[in-house]
Parts: C-alpha cells; structure tokens; sequence
C-alpha cells in the first residue's frame, strides 16, 4: 500500500472534522505513516485550513488505518489544536 493511496482516504475523513474542509492544505514534509499492511498504519501530521474566521490555521491530525479486503480503512482519526496550545505555553 502506497502512502497515497493511504491518504486518499485519510484526507476526506480528516476535512469532515475542520469548519472549511474545502481550504484544507496537508504540507506532506509534515506527515508520519508508520506500519504495514499486517498490523495497519498510524497517521500523523498537520493540516492547514480556515477557521470560522477565514483565517489559515494549522492543527495536529492524527488516524489509523487498517486494510481490509486489500482497501485501506480508517478506524479512528482527530483533529485538534494541540500544537497551537502546546506553543502558547511557551510564551
């Protein structure tokens, strides 16, 4: 399994859970996908998109993926801010 065909099913999934899914940019320097087709994949990453403000914001993603019948599935996947918070304690 190629790591886009993983994430032809990754992204739709991930693009449902932001407020405008349409602007979502995925900057492929910044995602992960560790495992096989045996054991499934573990997906990490960024994904920029607006916000309810129109704003581009960047949020951590995270999804697994087992194959099933020789397709890839996605059992779970989040969004969140966790980075933006993370960064905010630095200050």
């Amino acid at each position: 399994m190629t790591n886009e065909e993983i994430m032809q099913v990754v992204k739709p999934t991930i693009c449902r859970q932001l407020k405008s899914p349409a602007s979502a940019q995925f900057p492929v320097d910044c995602i992960s996908i560790v495992g096989d087709e045996v054991g499934g994949y573990k997906i990490d990453g960024f994904v920029d998109s607006q916000n309810s403000y129109g704003a581009m914001i960047r949020n951590d993603f995270s999804a697994e993926v087992k194959i099933e019948n020789g397709l890839p599935v996605v059992t779970t996947s989040s969004v969140a801010a966790k980075a933006t918070a993370e960064r905010a304690k630095d200050f």
